[in-house]
């Protein structure tokens, strides 16, 4: 498998991809923990809450990490 360079706009698609899933999947657990163990109230699973909230994260946490790494260069 090839290297793929930072500065590429594949690099870009992969760091979002990744920083949704990893939101997608700990986002809950931790809302689930707090629910459960330090506010003592019921968790519910709600579709914009839990997944369309990671999402939105990962498209502008992945963009502007991609950027400011691109900038150090």
């Amino acid at each position: 498998m090839k290297n793929i360079e930072k500065k590429s706009v594949k690099y870009l698609f992969i760091l979002i991809f990744t920083t949704i899933i990893a939101g997608i999947i700990i986002y809950p657990l931790l809302d689930l923990l707090w629910d459960n163990f330090l506010s003592n109230t019921k968790f519910v699973y709600t579709i914009k809450d839990h997944i369309i909230s990671p999402i939105i994260f990962g498209i502008i946490f992945g963009t502007l990490w991609w950027i400011i790494e691109n900038r150090k260069k």
